[in-house]
């Protein structure tokens, strides 16, 4: 079940977050302050299984329309069913007049650089220090031209 996140999960998101979070690929887990700020300016999902959160993802959207995805993490128990994807193609629906979507991810997560060029992002530009910890971040994109893409949203070429 995915959920929007609000004030009264910040507890279970700052718990996941510790859990999950390699800080060399994610950078650092989001203590409360952080998180409170994360959904206050994003559309924050959680993924939840028998009230427990295994997976979280971020939606931003931008003044030009486009949006940024974010926090897109799955709990180590819960990796290789599906989880991300599905929870990715939730935020890409919830943007579908943007005309482009972009993610940042670390170049070493080749799993999720993976998964992210299965639904249509595409490579753009290497970021040092893009938040800041000291680690390089590959920007990936989908463009979104209503005019040329297939009925799953991925842009045809």
């Amino acid at each position: 079940m995915l959920k929007r996140a609000a004030a009264d999960d910040i507890d279970a998101i700052v718990a996941f977050e510790s859990q999950v979070m390699n800080i060399t690929l994610y950078g650092k887990p989001l203590d409360h302050a952080a998180a409170q700020s994360e959904i206050g300016t994003n559309e924050y999902y959680l993924r939840l299984d028998k009230g427990n959160v295994v997976a979280t993802g971020a939606l931003r959207r931008r003044e030009d329309r486009s949006a940024y995805l974010s926090n897109i993490a799955v709990h180590p128990a819960t990796r290789r069913q599906g989880i991300a994807r599905v929870m990715i193609r939730h935020l890409l629906s919830l943007c579908d007049a943007a005309p482009y979507v972009d993610l940042a991810v670390h170049p070493d997560n080749h799993a999720a650089r993976s998964l992210y060029v299965s639904l249509g992002f595409l490579p753009m530009q290497i970021c040092e220090n893009f938040f800041g910890d000291g680690e390089p971040r590959l920007i990936m994109q989908i463009a979104r031209d209503t005019k040329s893409r297939g009925s799953d949203g991925v842009r045809i070429l």
